[in-house]
This record gives C-alpha cells, structure tokens and sequence, in this order.
C-alpha cells in the first residue's frame, strides 16, 4: 500500500518518547535497506475511507517513520485493512490498539469524553465496559473541564495521571496556579499532594492565572514582621517586591516540609514564630534532630540560591 495514502487520526492519544521513536526507526531503516520485512510483529491497523485513501487506527508512528525515511510503499503483508467501518468502531479499535508507548492524559481524556457522547450509554456502562471503576472514569473526565489553554500548557509538561487528578480536586479557580507551581517546581507527587492540602486548608493560595503566589494566612501582627525582615534584606541587596519575598518564603517553607517525617514536621509546625524559622533560630526550643538539622539547612541553601536568583533577575 502507497503509504501516501493513509492518513493518520486526529483523536490518536498514544504517544512515543524521542529515544524510543529513533530506535524504532532505526530499526525501520537497516531491515528496509537490507530487504528485510520492516519490522516484526502486529500489523498496521487501517480502514477505508475510499477507494483511494486509508485510516490509520494502530500504527502511526510506524507510518510517520517510513515517511521521513522515503519510503514509499508499505507490503500489504504488514497492513491489516478492516474495510469500510462506522466512526464509532474506528474510534473505539485505536482505543484498545493504543497500549504501547505513552499515553497522553488530556487527549486520553478529550477521546474517552467523545466516546461516551458517541456510544450514548451511562458513565456506569462505559466504565464497566472497560473495566475501570466510575470514581476512575469521573477523574478522567474531569480533565476535558480544563481550559483549552491549560488543556495544551499539561499535554505539554507530559504530567502523569496522578499529579493531574490530584490538582483537579482543588476549586477551578486554583488550577492554573498550581499546574504552573508543580511545572515551575518539577514536583513529584508527593510534593503536588501536599500542595493542594495545603490550599483545602488555605494555608496558601494560589492566583488564578499567571504567576504562582503564595499568601500567608497570618495576623497584622505577623505580616509587619515579615514586611521588617523584607525591608532588612532589600537594604542587604535585595530588588524583588514584598509579595516577591512572601512568594519566596512561601516556597522554602513548602520545600521544608515535603523533607521532613511526620513527627519532625509536627515539631516543626508547632513553632509560633515565623520569623525565627526563617532565620533558622530555635530560641528556647528544643535543639532539632540531625535529621531535622540536615533538612533544614538543605532546604535554606536552596531557599539561599533561589533568592540569589530572584534578585539578580530583579537587578537586571
């Protein structure tokens, strides 16, 4: 078959790293150039669109490698041809084909919505019709409510499942903010959990669009406090705003407890002052564990290096 004349599916949500990709071609090219068969294994999946032109529902990395070889015809040996089939049946063979490679959660999620809509049946029959629970497939759907916009910015980042869903339980206004924060910060899931328990709680929150920014919910008391210790460090050097250092602190303080065990971070909590634990200054405490000791002071010399950042970007 011309492999001009199939045409890839716009709702394929299967996706292959680059260095995965680039062996497959590889391997593509020497069988190609020694007169081997292509490749070994499943065929091509296509349908009839016309007499002319084909539908590839499993195999379009495979196509898209034969075209940037030049390749110009594929053996009809390696194509499976399932003739003139509804929407419907297409759409629903690229979903069970597509299990190798990676898999895009936000057009995984944008197809399974189309789907249901097409099939006309309850969210409980689609679920059970594949063998996932309903509380799975309302996470999964959860995801089509996302912006356009933020629907690209996640596709993008590659994000997994776990760290999507787990941001899509916080309110619809917090959503940018903390897509842009776990982005910004490479977050593991761990660290996007207690991110977004920390918002439940509106211990932090996070703005609408735009730039991450973390507001402490404290008293006048505190944020005078604060705004002498800004005012401190502007005359030692630095540029940024005073939401610019809340933002940072905000941060460190973050970055401190994803390190810490439960008992430590308890500890640690308890402490009224704010300012003392920015300064790292334990005052009449307790003295910490090694273990307490050795997180902080990593966390502060991250904290150290992102602000050395912040200013010399402010000065510039």
């Amino acid at each position: 078959m011309k492999r001009n004349k199939m045409i890839g599916n716009e709702w394929n949500f299967n996706s292959m790293n680059s260095e995965d990709y680039e062996a497959m071609k590889q391997g593509i090219k020497e069988n190609y150039e020694k007169g081997l068969p292509l490749w070994i294994g499943e065929q091509i999946t296509v349908c009839e669109l016309s007499k002319s032109f084909f539908r590839i529902l499993d195999g379009n990395h495979r196509v898209r490698a034969c075209l940037e070889l030049k390749i110009g015809e594929i053996p009809d040996s390696l194509i499976l041809n399932l003739g003139n089939i509804s929407e419907i049946e297409q759409r629903r063979i690229t979903e069970i084909k597509n299990t190798r490679g990676s898999r895009n959660e936000i057009k995984y999620a944008l197809f399974l919505k189309k789907q249901l809509g097409l099939e006309g049946i309850t969210q409980t029959e689609f679920a059970q019709k594949r063998k996932i629970s309903k509380g799975n497939l309302s996470k999964i759907l959860k995801r089509t409510e996302m912006s356009k916009e933020l629907q690209e910015k996640v596709s993008l980042a590659k994000l997994p499942s776990s760290i999507i869903d787990e941001i899509l339980t916080l309110p619809k206004e917090q959503w940018n903010g903390a897509f842009d924060y776990v982005m910004e910060t490479s977050a593991t899931r761990r660290e996007t959990r207690e991110l977004v328990t920390a918002v439940k709680q509106k211990e932090i929150s996070l703005k609408k669009k735009g730039k991450v920014e973390y507001v402490f919910g404290m008293d006048k008391k505190y944020m005078d406090m604060l705004k002498d210790v800004w005012k401190e460090q502007k005359q030692l050097g630095f540029k940024g705003s005073f939401r610019d250092f809340l933002d940072l602190l905000a941060k460190w303080v973050i970055g401190v407890s994803s390190k810490l065990s439960k008992e430590d971070l308890t500890k640690l909590l308890k402490r009224e002052n704010l300012i003392e634990l920015a300064e790292l200054g334990f005052g009449d405490y307790p003295k910490p564990s090694p273990e307490l000791d050795k997180a902080m002071e990593k966390a502060t010399k991250e904290f150290e290096k992102e602000l050395h950042k912040r200013s010399s970007k402010a000065t510039k």
